[in-house]
């Protein structure tokens, strides 16, 4: 996973992540937000179906869709 961008709106609104995939180079946005319900979790590429992204803790992204 490549973190392209990061473009900060506020902190109540997130911060737009763009993600290539490692796989295949597809890129994505997503928006990075502060959650309560902390868990591990984790994205695959829609394309390649490679995981492109895991986490943990107290940040979730949400919002995953094509640049």
């Amino acid at each position: 996973m490549r973190i392209i961008a990061v473009e900060r709106h506020s902190v109540m609104a997130g911060c737009q992540i763009i993600f290539a995939c490692p796989g295949c180079g597809t890129t994505f946005h997503a928006l990075q937000k502060r959650t309560f319900n902390v868990g591990a979790k984790s994205f695959s590429c829609l394309v390649c179906d490679k995981v492109m992204h895991r986490w943990h803790g107290v940040y979730d992204y949400v919002d995953w869709h094509l640049t």
